[in-house]
């Protein structure tokens, strides 16, 4: 019943969301097929603005109004994502130095943040979106062919769905809060922990043809 009314474990908004883009896709992709690279930049810059500059500082405090704020951020990093796998320039993602100290940066200000206590790893907030965003530019420009990373890659989904079994029962029958023990080296414990797990648990769910066919 909670997943059918969308009241499942909060990360199965994926999920939902999905649905909702697909039956976007035909609407958005007249403008993803026609438009120029001066459109691409100015949407992406606009609805990155409204949808996760502004929501990001009206979180810390900056008491913007409403109407400034794009509340949806999925449409954007959809076409992000779109934009970043096709139409990114070569500048940009040649530039392996200028990659790796974006993605240094946006780390170093994410293990700042467990020192002052202010938000900047949600998914939509601008460190994540260019941590993100880089790591998928350098991992392109890399054109890196890992035998390990292609076999593990059909258990992504699968560990997607498992990991929060895992940090529940931590966190509800074990009393484990991983960040408030561990805030700045979670990362490197219990991220390892949970992920090892659900790599576990997928990979003996998929021997199930069933779960394997039609679920992962």
């Amino acid at each position: 019943m909670h997943l059918t009314t969308g009241h499942s474990w909060a990360h199965m908004w994926y999920l939902y969301m999905l649905i909702g883009l697909y039956l976007i896709t035909p609407v958005i992709k007249p403008f993803v097929v026609r438009a120029s690279g001066k459109d691409w930049l100015a949407t992406l810059g606009l609805l990155f603005v409204l949808s996760s500059l502004f929501p990001t500082l009206n979180a810390w405090g900056a008491g913007l109004t409403s109407y400034m704020i794009f509340a949806t951020p999925y449409l954007f990093i959809y076409l992000l994502g779109y934009w970043l796998c096709w139409k990114a320039p070569q500048k940009i993602y040649g530039n392996k130095m200028l990659l790796v100290a974006i993605i240094i940066l946006c780390i170093g200000i994410i293990i700042t943040k467990c020192y002052y206590g202010f938000d900047v790893y949600g998914y939509a907030t601008p460190v994540v979106i260019c941590l993100a965003s880089a790591l998928f530019l350098l991992f392109k420009s890399s054109n890196v062919n890992w035998r390990l990373a292609n076999r593990l890659a059909h258990y992504c989904f699968g560990i997607y769905l498992m990991h929060p079994v895992f940090i529940n029962f931590a966190y509800k029958f074990l009393n484990i809060n991983e960040e408030v023990i561990v805030p700045i080296y979670h990362f490197i414990g219990f991220f390892l922990l949970f992920t090892l797990l659900s790599l576990a648990s997928t990979y003996i769910l998929m021997k199930i043809p069933f779960m394997k066919k039609h679920v992962l």
